[in-house]
């Protein structure tokens, strides 16, 4: 997979969430929703990144019922 381009799994890896995690960020409005290409359902790494506010996934945080996550 391209690094521009990301799938749930990585962007569930790079967040330290669920895939379902990142459902609900989307359901919620914390993250865009992703976008289609070629008949797969992909994020890209700079809507991530934007969307969390962050220039670097490392400083990326979002909010659970525990407590941050980042």
């Amino acid at each position: 997979m391209s690094p521009e381009w990301m799938t749930k799994a990585e962007v569930a890896e790079m967040l330290r969430v669920t895939p379902r995690t990142i459902e609900n960020y989307v359901k919620r409005g914390d993250l865009k929703a992703p976008s289609r290409v070629g008949g797969r359902v992909l994020w890209q790494r700079a809507t991530i990144q934007a969307s969390l506010g962050v220039s670097s996934p490392a400083h990326a945080c979002l909010p659970t019922p525990a407590g941050a996550v980042c």
